[in-house]
């Protein structure tokens, strides 16, 4: 493996931590939330209101399972499908594009990621978030290490993948 790969898997590592961080604390607030209406429900003494506060209870309690489930499916961040690509199969990725998502809410820039698809000779997508000052120097060990993988996107390639994954490969 290549220095600029390993560069390009370390932060991967680092994306697919952050975001198991933000899961958990997700679930975390889940699991309050699914509480914190099971106790209101139990304080009801309306009878709809307390089946209402209890199927939402119930509802989220599933949620944070569901959650959990996903969560402890890719706990390593080794073990996530991206990883176990970049670092066993990488000849399988044919085309790699990002594109800029902006949190704003009322017109505010909260924060600006970049989403990294990495289209497969399968035809598959997998996606990964990214911080902006990290993009950059992903996308470039990525260009240097991968060289049979198409980057950026065009209209052009995406009917080229459509039609076979394999008219985007490099000679």
């Amino acid at each position: 493996m290549s220095e600029q790969l390993i560069d390009a898997v370390l932060i991967i590592k680092k994306a697919l931590y952050r975001e198991r961080q933000q899961k958990l604390l997700l679930l975390s607030i889940l699991v309050f939330l699914a509480t914190l209406l099971l106790y209101a429900a139990l304080l009801q003494k309306e009878n709809s209101l307390y089946q209402l506060l209890t199927i939402a209870s119930l509802i989220a309690y599933t949620s944070s399972l569901l959650l959990l489930r996903d969560l402890l499916k890719f706990w390593r961040p080794e073990s996530s499908p991206l990883f176990q690509l970049l670092t066993q199969a990488s000849k399988n990725i044919v085309w790699i594009y990002l594109f800029e998502v902006r949190l704003s809410p009322f017109g505010i820039d909260f924060k600006k990621e970049i989403n990294f698809c990495f289209r497969l000779m399968n035809r598959d997508m997998l996606q990964i978030r990214i911080p902006e000052k990290e993009a950059q120097k992903l996308m470039e060990n990525l260009e240097f290490s991968l060289l049979h993988a198409n980057f950026g996107y065009s209209k052009e390639k995406e009917q080229l993948f459509g039609i076979h994954p394999e008219l985007l490969l490099k000679d």
